[in-house]
């Protein structure tokens, strides 16, 4: 009996010293985290719902104003008012900003939205000229509508449920409303209805933009095309690859265009 306490006294310590370990642990993650993540920008517009912060000291309000038109024109035409929301923009001068700020990785991530501090961060653009740098399909203000997309679905569905929303439905809708295609239209038509997995698969960078592509055409097929509504959008549980072989056919039957 003796040496079973002494068992579970020796288990208990063991457990009591890995929480003391972790917590320290856990709280220079949070700090480092917050501190990594800081906005360190100058705030150069703040409409209501938006703040935009930049680093790029040769960009004038005027600049951020005229992208935020855009922004805002385009997401009410298609019944989303920005004035709902309250995030922050931070437009970084360089990729090494992107990186530190977006805490990622891959330097051909373009935008990222951080829920947990109500940030968006967008990678080094040309602002004056709206365009993203190294990035010749992509415009700065499509990747502010796609990563506002992202809060949206946040806010109409809660944010456990746009997080746990499947990545092609979640990434496809917010570039259907964007207008926003990763890789031109002809080249990822003719990546998709040929469905060579070894051209697809030939780099992560291809398979990533062409992942984004197809979940855009997937989801225009379904909402523009079908008329499919929202709920039953999202609720559905859709058999991809069956969809995209009805995608296929539609197109090649000239039943469905897809005209970005």
């Amino acid at each position: 009996m003796e040496e079973r306490f002494k068992k579970l006294g020796r288990f208990i310590l063991s457990q009591l010293k890995k929480i003391a370990i972790a917590i320290p642990v856990a709280f220079l993650a949070v700090v480092l985290y917050v501190q990594c993540t800081k906005i360190g920008s100058n705030l150069m517009l703040e409409p209501s719902g938006v703040k935009w912060y930049v680093s790029d000291t040769g960009v004038s309000k005027d600049d951020i104003q005229a992208i935020s038109d855009i922004v805002n024109k385009s997401l009410y035409e298609k019944g989303i008012d920005t004035r709902d929301f309250d995030v922050n923009i931070i437009l970084c001068n360089s990729t090494n900003e992107f990186l530190w700020k977006a805490l990622v990785w891959d330097a051909n991530n373009q935008g990222i939205t951080r829920h947990l501090l109500d940030n968006i961060v967008i990678n080094k653009s040309s602002i004056k000229e709206n365009k993203m740098d190294g990035f010749e399909n992509s415009s700065l203000s499509d990747i502010i509508i796609h990563e506002l997309c992202h809060i949206y679905l946040s806010k109409r569905l809660s944010k456990w449920d746009a997080y746990f929303m499947e990545s092609w439905k979640n990434e496809g809708f917010c570039e259907y409303i964007a207008e926003h295609s990763t890789i031109g239209v002809d080249n990822g038509l003719s990546l998709f209805l040929a469905n060579d997995k070894s051209e697809i698969e030939k780099t992560d960078q291809i398979k990533n933009l062409y992942f984004y592509f197809t979940s855009r055409l997937k989801t225009d097929y379904l909402l523009g095309h079908k008329n499919i509504q929202f709920e039953e959008f999202v609720k559905t549980e859709y058999d991809e690859v069956a969809l995209e072989k009805e995608i296929r056919s539609a197109i090649m039957n000239g039943e469905y265009e897809y005209m970005p």
